[in-house]
């Protein structure tokens, strides 16, 4: 099959593996199905595993939408040495000393919850972040580290799940389990060297999972060996919960006007959020956002197009 050439247009849940890249995925959703068009919505490490959305075809156009929600992981952190990674793939670095308070839910409760809210954190050295046009990572791994600029980020929910110890050929260690949600451009590997920082006993990322994009959670994934061309659209993702939109149904007279990207009127109790999905026949046509001007009182507002997808994406429920 050519790839690039199909009618594929929609929305898949993914449960990654570990081992696989994000890349990885992407390439054998395009082997499935022969479609060129395939993207996915936030990057998951190689070691990582969970929830990677993908979008196929014209889809790949609303993977801004998707991107920008909260995300829920669920992690792994150990105490005892840092790593030039962050995470448990790196080499070690700092080592430190395993306080018996580290073992207390109260401590690691009190010290959790200082990082609820707004805060600016420093991305990892092996971050995705672009510095000068190149990848952080690719500068770190080829010893020319690069002075990262710290960003906001925002921790909504923490909880601690459980605390224990381990020995194995890295020595003696203390792992906490932490659930998390937080916001687009967290790292939880920057995440786990900060929290030893507070902790006063270097930390890093072991063991990472995502759970939950928006709306879209783990119930809704496949495994890559799951989905097959026969199958697939089984395996499609309602791409109006994806974008955690309100939805407006639409006649087929209107969805031909949103199909030309002509502006339409809405009316005003469809209008919970300032965008809109358009949906028709099952497939999602576009999204909309509601013009500032007009009469604030009028039962409609007049909306324009924020993105209108030709044919639609498939899967609304």
């Amino acid at each position: 099959m050519k790839r690039g050439g199909t009618d594929i247009c929609a929305m898949l849940a993914v449960d990654k593996p570990a081992g696989a890249s994000s890349h990885d995925i992407v390439n054998a959703i395009r082997r499935i199905t022969g479609e060129g068009r395939v993207g996915h919505c936030g990057t998951l490490d190689p070691f990582a595993t969970g929830l990677l959305i993908v979008n196929i075809g014209p889809a790949t156009r609303l993977s801004d939408y998707v991107m920008g929600k909260s995300k829920r992981y669920d992690a792994l952190i150990r105490f005892g040495f840092s790593t030039d990674t962050d995470d448990r793939t790196g080499s070690p670095l700092e080592t430190g000393e395993l306080r018996e308070e580290l073992l207390d839910k109260d401590f690691a409760a009190s010290l959790l919850s200082g990082f609820i809210g707004k805060s600016m954190q420093v991305p990892s050295a092996f971050s995705a972040k672009k510095v000068d046009g190149r990848r952080a990572y690719e500068l770190a791994r080829n010893g020319m580290g690069a002075e990262l600029k710290p960003v906001e980020i925002e921790i909504g929910e923490i909880s601690l799940e459980s605390i224990s110890r381990v020995e194995d050929e890295n020595g003696a260690g203390i792992l906490w389990s932490v659930g998390m949600e937080v916001s687009k451009g967290t790292y939880i590997r920057a995440f786990a060297r900060d929290l030893g920082m507070k902790a006063g006993c270097p930390a890093h990322l072991v063991e990472l999972r995502r759970t939950a994009i928006g709306n879209i959670d783990l119930s809704q994934a496949h495994s890559i060996d799951e989905i097959s061309v026969d199958g697939l659209r089984n395996c499609f993702i309602d791409p109006v919960e994806a974008c955690s939109l309100a939805r407006c149904e639409v006649d087929a007279q209107t969805a031909s006007l949103v199909g030309n990207g002509s502006r339409i009127g809405i009316d005003r109790a469809n209008l919970q959020q300032e965008r809109i999905a358009i949906v028709y026949d099952g497939r999602m046509l576009a999204i909309y956002e509601a013009l500032a001007e007009g009469d604030p009182q009028a039962a409609t507002r007049i909306c324009k197009p924020c993105v209108v997808i030709p044919g639609g994406v498939e899967g609304v429920r």
